[in-house]
């Protein structure tokens, strides 16, 4: 290490403080952030199982372990929030459109903290995003991350986040978010969150969470959700589901999306500035790769 570099943070003091400062920011610059995911969910879901006592034999609860920061914005503040991140030493990695198909985040790196995902919506809620933000929002309140003051959104609409992004990541640790968060509430927490899935019309991917799909076989986002909730679900199938869910002005969007090939994606793995001829000649290959393989 040389004598002016700056020494690697511990990850989840990384992931802390970035939660800090884009709370830092966005108070600045007069934007609502609500954080979800990562350290707010030990603070607060799983505050009282972290502080009871270990009996003698039993495990010791593990605090949930994160390597990125995320933040929920209303769509609306989704760019004006980029752009002050950027003033102040982040940079753009992925646009909001270069992820999935439902381009509901942004990344953006640091060279000191961790990356923090912008989400303007979040994959599930099928209410108008701007009024679910407003919804989530009003019921919101500040807990303290990395001493800091930051705005979380209330008990029952983390703990349906959690669960409606467990319901696409079931084969990769969203089983077990579901087995904590839902099977072992109680039956009042979770009659309460289904009062929000239903404020938030997110009832479709609760269902796929908790595997109850054939109460939202009539809803036009099933085959969209029964395909995200299927281990080893492919490019295609998704592509298939959201089509399905789709109304009719997104329909050449999601094409469009599902078919170009990433430039970004492209020069960061080449370490260089992709030419238009190296990427039409990797388009054919991109195309084929995204209609048969894996998510």
């Amino acid at each position: 290490m040389t004598a002016d570099a700056a020494p690697l943070l511990p990850r989840d003091v990384a992931v802390r403080l970035a939660h800090a400062a884009v709370q830092a920011i966005a108070d600045e610059a007069g934007i609502t952030v609500l954080h979800i995911k990562g350290p707010v969910v030990d603070a607060t879901l799983r505050a009282a199982r972290l502080s009871e006592p270990v009996e003698e034999g039993s495990s010791v609860p593990r605090p949930r372990i994160s390597v990125d920061a995320d933040v929920l914005v209303s769509p609306e503040q989704a760019r004006a929030l980029l752009e002050a991140m950027k003033r102040h030493g982040w940079q753009l990695a992925w646009d909001f459109d270069e992820g999935s198909l439902f381009a509901h985040a942004a990344t953006l790196t640091h060279p000191h903290l961790a990356h923090v995902d912008v989400h303007r919506w979040f994959p599930g809620i099928e209410r108008d995003p701007r009024s679910a933000f407003a919804l989530l929002a009003s019921e919101a309140r500040r807990i303290p991350i990395a001493e800091f003051p930051c705005l979380v959104p209330s008990d029952d609409a983390h703990r349906l986040i959690l669960l409606l992004h467990a319901a696409r990541s079931l084969d990769a640790g969203g089983r077990a978010d579901v087995a904590d968060l839902w099977t072992a509430a109680s039956p009042d927490e979770q009659a309460a969150v289904r009062v929000v899935a239903e404020r938030l019309d997110a009832t479709v991917a609760l269902a796929a969470a908790i595997d109850e799909m054939e109460s939202v076989r009539h809803r036009r986002s099933y085959r969209l959700w029964s395909a995200l909730r299927r281990p080893g679900h492919t490019h295609r199938e998704t592509l298939m589901g959201h089509l399905a869910a789709a109304r009719l002005r997104e329909i050449p969007t999601l094409l469009t999306r599902f078919l170009l090939l990433n430039k970004r994606r492209m020069d960061r793995e080449h370490g260089s500035r992709v030419s238009v001829v190296e990427s039409l000649a990797g388009y054919r290959t991109w195309v084929a790769q995204r209609l048969r393989s894996r998510r």
